[in-house]
C-alpha cells in the first residue's frame, strides 16, 4: 500500500471547499483506521476530547463541519457533524469524552482523510479499497518467519535490514539438543531444530506451537480465498498458499518433538542474543508430557485434512499416524505434567512462562484432539469420546462466551459442522454459543449498548489485552460463519471490524499496534517492543527512526496493561546502585497510573522496568490478530472490487488499469499530488519515498512559489537542481538527511514557522541534526541569474560517470534486467534497493563486460546503482512489471 501525502500543509486551496488551510499539527484528536475500509464496510470516525489519563491537560472540542476529503485531488465528498457518544459523558475505560463522525457512505476507492473546517484539525490518511488490508495481513504473517529458529534470514527474503544467519544450530544447540536433566549426557542428544521462538524469548513451547498451528490452520479453512503464495519466503512460488507453508514449519517442528512411542516433549529452552544467531548456550529440552501430546495430536489431526485436500497425502498421511500414536500415549499417560522454569524439578531457565496445562485444560486438550481425529478419521470412538465430555467445557456448563477460552470455544462450533457428528449435541452447541453471544452482557448487548467509544468493548484490560480483541472480534464473525442468526450477520460483521479498527488505530492512542506498518500505511505505529532481538539499546534495531532499523514490520504487541508495574525491588532495592537508577531511568506513567485504554507505552526497556509486560509480542497474538483480519481480505478481488480484475493502487495511491478507467503509473513524478506543486520548468524529476513513506522529489527547475510563511513542509522534500554538473548526495539514516554537493551551494530549509535558511559552502556537508523532512535548495556558485542555469537531464540513467558504453535494459523488465559494462577494473558491486531505500540485493562481481540478473521482486519501481572500485558510479531506476 502507498500512501499520498496531502498538499493541505503547503496551504493548497482544496477543490470543492472554500478555505486555505494553515499549518496543523500531528493528527491527534479525529482517529480513523490508519490503513482504512472497506467500501462496503461501517466507518465511524472517533473525535477525543481527553479527560483523564496522561493527555488530561489538552482539549479539544470538535466544530459543527467536519468533511471527508480526497488526499489526491483535494475534492470534498461528503459532510457532516459530529455526534456526542453517551450524551457527552466522559468514558471511564478511555478517560475521554468522545463524539463519533459517520462516513459510512464513501464508497469509492480512494485515499481520503477527515477534517475539522472549524478547527482546523484532521485525521491521518486512510484508504478506501476492496483490498486495503491485503498487505497488512501479508506482513502479519511475515513476522513468523522472523521468528523461525534454525533458518538464515537471507536478504532476499527478510531484506537488508533484519538478515541474519541461522540460529541455535551450534555445538550443544537444537540439533544436538540435550535432556535438562542430563544435560552432559550425549546419549541425550536430539534433532529439536527449527519451529518458532514463541514471543520475545526465543524458547520452543510444544503445547503453545500447536495451538498456533490449529489457529492458523482454522484461519485457513475459515477463509481459504484469503491467502497467496507471493509473502516473499523461501517457499513462496511453490503453488501452496505461504499460510499452508508456515503453518508446515511449525508441523515439521512438531514432528521432531515426537518420540517413537507417540508421546511428545514439551519445551526447548534456547539462549538469548541480538541478533538471534549470536546466541551461543546449550538448548535443553523438557520431558514428554499428557498435555504436549494431546495438542500435538489435534494439530497433527485437523492440519492433515488440509495437506490432503492439497494431493499432499504421504505428508498428511504421516501426520495422521502421528496423531494417533500421541492421542494413544495421552491415553495410556493421562497425568504425566512438567513445570518448567521452576525451583522444584531443577528445571529454572528451561524455558520463561510456565506452559504447563492444569486439569481443566488437559481436558479441553483431549476434548479438542477427539474432536479433529473424528473429523480426519470418522472413527466414532472419537465421537463417542466427545459427545460423552463436551458438556465439561465451560461455554456450556456457564452458558458463558468470553475471550480467555477461544480454544474451547471454537473447537465446539467446529464439530457442529463435521460429518456424522451427532445432531443432538451439535444442536445444544450452537444455542448455547448463540445465547451467550445474544445475552452476555460484554457481547451483543455491549455492541448494541455502544457501550465503548472507541467501538471495541471489553470487560477487562489484563496481559495480552491486543489478543483479547482480536479474539473478541472473532467471536462475533463466528455468528456468521456458523450461521447461528443471520438476520445479524451485519451486526455481527460490523461489531467484529470494530475490533480490527481498535488494533488499526482507533483508539485513545491512535497507534497501530503493530510494528513499523510506515511502509504500509499506518502512520502512528509500534516503534519498539520488548524482543530478545529488537532490544533496548540495539544501534540497528532498537527503535524506528532511533536505531538504523528498528523492527520489522507487522508484529502485534500485547497492549495496554493496567496491572503493569515495575520490579518489585523498585525503586530502591534492586541490588546496585546502577540498578537502582535504571528504574528511574524513564517515565512509567503511562503505562502505571492510567485509564485502562490509556494503560500503554511504546518502549522496550527490560528489568527492572519490565516492558514486556505491556508490549512484548507472542505468536500467540499474532495467530488471533491474523485469523481476525484475514475475514476482510480476499486476494481475487482487485482493487477496484473486481474478482479476478487487474486492477491496482499505483505509485500514485490511485486505483489504476482494470476496469478503473485509469491508466497506472509507477512514476511520483507523474502523479497529481506533484503535478499541483507548479514547479517552473519540471524537466526532470527523480523520486522515492522515505522510510516513513513520505514523498521526496528531486526536482529540475525552480519552485514557482513563495512558500507561505507557517504552512509547514513536512511531506515533501525539494532540491532544485539548476546545473548540469552538480554532483549532490542526498543519504538518509531513519530521518535524518545529509546532503554532500560537489561544485554546488545549497541550502537547507528548516521546515519551521520561520522557514530559516542554512547557507553551506562548496564541498561540504550538511546535516539538520533533528529527525524530519527538510527541503534542500541546490544551485550553481555564482548562478543567481536563473537565465543563465540549465535543467539536469536525469532520464533513465539518474547518474553515471562510466561513459556512453554503459547499457542496461531492458527496462520495464519482467524477470532479468542485462547490463553491458564498458571498460572497468577488476570488481563492479551492484546494489538493488527498493523505493523505500530497503537494500534488497548486493553482490560483487569480477572481470565482467556483460551480466544478467534474475529479479525476484515484485512490480513496482527500484534502483540499481553500479559502481567500481575506481569512484565510478551509475544510479537507474528500474521498472518491474
Amino acid at each position: 500500500m502507498v500512501k499520498i501525502k496531502t498538499l493541505l500543509n503547503l496551504g493548497v486551496y482544496l477543490l470543492g471547499f472554500s478555505g486555505t488551510l494553515t499549518a496543523q499539527s500531528f493528527p491527534r484528536y479525529i482517529i480513523a483506521d490508519q490503513f482504512g475500509y472497506a467500501p462496503d464496510s461501517r466507518k465511524i470516525a472517533v473525535i477525543k476530547d481527553p479527560q483523564t489519563g496522561f493527555d488530561a491537560d489538552e482539549s479539544f472540542t470538535p466544530g459543527q463541519t467536519y468533511v471527508v476529503i480526497n488526499a489526491i485531488n483535494g475534492e470534498q465528498v461528503h459532510s457532516g457533524s459530529p455526534v456526542p457518544w453517551n450524551q457527552g459523558n466522559t468514558d471511564a475505560s478511555s478517560g475521554d469524552k468522545v463524539w463519533h463522525f459517520d462516513f459510512s457512505g464513501i464508497t469509492e476507492t480512494g485515499t481520503y482523510f477527515i477534517l475539522d473546517v472549524d478547527k482546523n484539525q484532521r485525521s491521518f490518511d486512510f484508504e478506501i479499497s476492496p483490498v486495503v488490508y491485503n498487505e497488512v495481513l501479508k506482513q502479519a504473517v511475515r513476522t513468523f518467519y522472523y521468528q523461525r529458529a534454525g533458518i538464515s534470514k537471507d536478504a532476499g527474503f527478510a531484506g537488508t535490514a533484519w538478515s541474519d544467519g541461522a540460529s541455535h544450530i551450534g555445538a550443544l544447540q537444537d540439533k544436538n539438543c540435550r535432556l535438562f536433566s542430563d544435560k552432559d549426557n550425549p546419549d541425550t542428544g536430539l534433532d529439536l531444530s527449527g519451529g518458532w521462538y514463541d514471543a520475545g524469548d526465543y524458547n520452543k513451547y510444544t503445547n503453545w506451537t500447536a495451538n498456533y498451528v490449529v489457529e492458523m490452520i482454522k484461519a485457513y479453512i475459515e477463509k481459504p480465498d484469503a491467502w497467496g503464495d507471493d509473502y516473499n519466503l523461501p517457499e513462496s512460488g511453490n503453488g501452496i498458499p505461504d499460510l499452508l507453508d508456515e503453518i508446515k514449519w511449525g508441523l515439521d517442528f512438531l514432528l521432531r518433538m515426537q518420540r517413537e512411542d507417540g508421546s511428545v516433549l514439551c519445551i526447548v529452552g534456547e539462549s538469548h542474543a541480538s541478533p538471534p544467531s549470536a546466541a551461543t548456550g546449550q538448548s535443553l529440552y523438557g520431558p514428554a508430557t499428557t498435555s504436549a501430546s494431546l495438542n500435538t495430536a489435534a494439530a497433527f489431526a485437523i492440519s492433515s485434512k488440509v495437506y490432503r485436500n492439497l494431493n499432499m497425502t504421504a505428508y498428511a498421511d504421516t501426520l495422521l499416524t502421528r496423531a494417533q500414536r500421541a492421542w494413544e500415549w495421552a491415553e495410556l499417560n493421562p497425568a504425566v505434567i512438567f513445570n518448567n522454569n521452576s525451583a522444584e524439578n531443577n528445571s529454572l531457565g528451561v524455558g520463561a512462562g510456565n506452559q504447563e496445562e492444569d486439569e481443566y485444560g488437559r481436558s479441553m486438550s483431549k476434548l479438542e484432539a477427539a474432536c479433529f481425529l473424528f473429523d480426519a478419521t470418522n472413527n466414532l470412538n472419537y465421537r463417542d469420546f466427545f459427545d460423552s465430555n463436551f458438556q465439561n467445557a465451560h461455554l456450556i456448563a456457564w452458558t458463558f462466551a468470553y475471550p480467555y477460552e477461544p480454544v474451547t470455544q471454537d473447537l465446539l462450533l467446529y464439530y457442529t459442522r463435521i460429518a456424522n457428528a451427532s445432531s443432538a449435541v451439535s444442536g445444544q452447541i450452537r444455542i448455547a454459543y448463540r445465547n451467550a453471544m445474544l445475552n452476555n452482557e460484554d457481547n451483543f448487548p455491549a455492541y448494541y449498548g455502544h457501550k465503548d467509544p472507541y467501538e471495541a468493548h471489553m470487560a477487562a484490560y489484563t496481559w495480552g489485552s491486543n489478543s483479547q480483541k482480536g479474539v473478541t472480534g472473532s467471536m462475533y464473525f463466528n455468528m456468521i460463519l456458523y450461521g447461528l442468526d443471520p438476520a445479524r450477520d451485519q451486526d455481527a460483521r460490523n461489531a467484529s471490524m470494530g475490533y480490527l479498527h481498535y488494533l488499526h488505530g482507533v483508539n485513545p492512542l491512535n497507534m497501530v499496534y503493530l510494528s513499523n506498518m510506515y511502509s504500509f500505511g499506518g502512520e502512528n505505529c509500534v516503534n519498539e517492543f520488548y524482543h530478545s532481538w529488537f532490544c533496548n539499546g540495539s544501534l540497528k534495531w532498537d527503535r524506528v527512526g532511533t536505531s538504523l532499523y528498528g523492527p520489522p514490520p507487522g508484529y502485534l504487541t500485547g497492549g495496554p496493561n493496567p496491572s503493569y508495574n515495575w520490579a518489585e525491588c523498585c525503586p530502591g532495592g534492586c541490588g546496585s546502585a546502577a540498578n537502582n537508577a535504571a528504574c528511574l531511568s524513564e517515565n512509567i506513567s503511562p503505562p502505571k497510573n492510567q485509564p485502562k485504554q490509556k494503560s500503554y507505552k511504546d518502549f522496550n526497556t527490560s528489568w527492572p522496568l519490565n516492558s514486556w509486560e505491556i508490549t512484548e509480542n507472542s505468536c500467540g497474538y499474532q495467530v488471533n490478530y491474523i485469523r481476525l483480519l484475514s475475514k476482510f481480505v480476499n486476494i481475487q478481488a482487485d482493487c477496484n472490487g473486481d474478482t479476478a480484475g487487474t486492477a491496482y493502487m499505483d505509485t500514485c495511491g490511485l486505483c489504476s488499469g482494470g476496469n478503473t478507467g485509469r491508466i497506472p503509473t509507477d512514476e511520483l513524478c507523474d502523479c497529481p499530488d506533484f503535478k499541483r506543486k507548479a514547479f517552473l520548468n519540471p524537466s526532470a524529476c527523480y523520486s522515492y519515498i522515505s522510510p516513513s513513506g513520505k514523498h521526496i522529489w528531486i526536482v529540475s527547475g525552480l519552485y514557482s512559489d513563495t512558500i507561505p510563511s507557517g504552512s509547514g513542509c513536512d511531506s515533501i522534500l525539494i532540491v532544485a537542481l539548476t546545473v548540469p554538473e552538480i554532483d549532490i548526495q542526498v543519504t538518509q539514516e531513519g530521518e535524518i538527511l545529509t546532503a554532500h554537493a560537489l561544485n554546488a551551494s545549497y541550502r537547507w530549509l528548516n521546515c519551521n514557522e520561520n522557514y530559516t535558511f542554512v547557507e553551506n559552502a562548496v564541498g561540504q556537508n550538511f546535516s539538520p541534526g533533528s529527525t524530519g523532512e527538510y527541503a534542500v535548495e541546490v544551485s550553481q556558485q555564482g548562478c543567481l541569474d536563473t537565465s543563465a542555469c540549465f535543467p539536469v537531464n536525469i532520464t533513465g540513467l539518474l547518474y553515471n560517470t562510466f561513459g556512453e558504453g554503459l547499457e542496461i535494459y531492458p527496462n520495464p523488465a519482467d524477470r532479468f534486467i542485462t547490463i553491458d559494462l564498458p571498460d572497468v577494473n577488476e570488481k563492479i558491486y551492484i546494489e538493488m534497493t527498493d523505493h523505500a531505500g530497503q537494500l534488497l540485493m548486493s553482490e560483487v562481481f569480477y572481470h565482467v563486460k556483460k551480466l544478467s540478473l534474475p529479479l525476484k521482486e515484485q512490480k513496482g519501481l527500484y534502483f540499481l546503482t553500479i559502481r567500481d572500485n575506481t569512484g565510478k558510479r551509475a544510479v537507474m531506476k528500474i521498472i518491474l512489471r
